[in-house]
């Protein structure tokens, strides 16, 4: 029987994207998945699994279930959705886990990503050399409410959903072009930034600021297409970090009826047409102000890119697709397990991780006073609470 351990450090928004493609990916097939964060692992679930999925597992207790599963004749998956081997300088990068992570990747069968981009840098470092890339999938009721009939409305709402961090993003493409669009266009649009704050003073703009919250997957898509937004704003920085991303942002938009402005660079480039399924802009203010007109401009140009979005996502990113292409990959899944060894304990692995822990708090608590100082470590402490 097939069954397939996917293991996580933590719930992040990695893992509720992966558990929602295996949902729907293996509804009303005979495979067998579970998902479960790595300290609730017992030996049971280690002998009862034939393939062990790891989610950016860099932690050492990951590695301890890797060898444990490798013993029991597990067929051993790395993903990874960003470039944890080389991150920018002010992302925290912990030694030791960046050793095991490195462990992990060499002790793997086969990488997975959602970037294509990473599978090429990486798949060769692998025991069997190997990747593949996972998307997304859309299923037919999202897409029906992707397009409707829009109510007469007084503005262009444009809006910018990130994650935190990602200000900088506007900060250095668009907000200094927000004079000129405020001179053109005054009270004729709306801003709004979701999941992101950066510092706008309302009183120098016609046109209406709103912040809103970061909330959950499922209610963050209930809240866009509530807010029947027009134009998604979606800048990155062309470097060698965000070439390994995913085109999630694409995704997020088009589902919600959004047409999405996008900087002319991987992982967009994957999938966009300049105003064929979306707008690009290059990395300059003179770019992104000429996008952001156009697509002010001409609505039946964005009704014709979200149509062209739409026919994407039902092509390319439903279900059968999706999972076709992810089971010609990795045949394994239906291989039977023939090793006749089993795990006993998995008892000081726990207990070593624990330490190992400790050690990474330390690590970032050192980190963060000396780049925010101790009110900013505070600030950030009340916010995870």
């Amino acid at each position: 029987m097939s069954n397939i351990l996917c293991v996580y450090e933590g719930e992040t928004i990695t893992v509720s994207i992966l558990r929602e493609i295996f949902e729907k990916m293996f509804f009303g097939t005979s495979i067998k998945y579970d998902f479960k964060a790595d300290k609730s692992i017992l030996p049971n679930d280690i002998d009862e699994a034939n393939v062990l999925f790891l989610i950016r597992s860099q932690d050492f207790l990951s590695h301890r279930l890797v060898k444990k599963a490798q013993k029991s004749g597990c067929f051993v998956v790395l993903f990874i959705d960003d470039n944890l081997f080389s991150l920018p300088k002010d992302m925290p990068s912990i030694p030791w886990r960046k050793t095991v992570l490195q462990r992990n990747l060499r002790s793997a069968d086969m990488l997975v990503s959602s970037s294509p981009y990473i599978c090429k840098l990486y798949e060769g470092k692998t025991r069997q050399k190997r990747g593949a890339s996972i998307s997304t999938i859309v299923s037919e009721d999202e897409l029906s409410l992707a397009i409707r009939k829009r109510e007469e409305k007084d503005c262009v709402k444009l809006v910018y959903a990130a994650g935190g961090g990602h200000e900088e993003f506007f900060m250095k493409y668009i907000h200094p072009i927000l004079p000129e669009l405020n001179r053109k266009y005054g009270k004729q649009i709306s801003i709004t930034f979701v999941g992101v704050h950066p510092e706008m003073c309302q009183e120098d703009y016609a046109f209406k600021v709103n912040y809103i919250k970061s909330m959950p997957l499922k209610k963050y898509r209930q809240f866009m297409r509530k807010m029947d937004y027009d134009i998604g704003l979606a800048p990155l920085e062309n470097n060698s970090f965000n070439k390994c991303k995913y085109f999630n942002k694409y995704i997020e938009y088009s589902l919600v009826g959004v047409v999405g402005i996008y900087s002319k660079c991987k992982p967009y480039t994957y999938v966009i047409e300049d105003e064929k399924n979306g707008f690009f802009a290059d990395d300059n203010e003179e770019s992104w102000f000429k996008a952001i007109c156009k697509a002010i401009d001409s609505e039946e140009l964005r009704n014709r890119c979200l149509v062209n979005a739409v026919d994407q996502l039902r092509s390319d990113f439903n279900p059968l697709e999706v999972r076709e292409n992810f089971l010609r990959n990795m045949p394994e899944v239906f291989r039977k397990k023939e090793s006749g060894w089993r795990c006993n304990t998995l008892f000081w692995a726990h207990v070593v991780n624990k330490l190992y822990r400790l050690a990474d708090t330390i690590y970032l608590f050192i980190f963060y006073l000396r780049r925010i100082g101790i009110i900013g470590v505070f600030k950030r402490v009340q916010e995870c609470k």
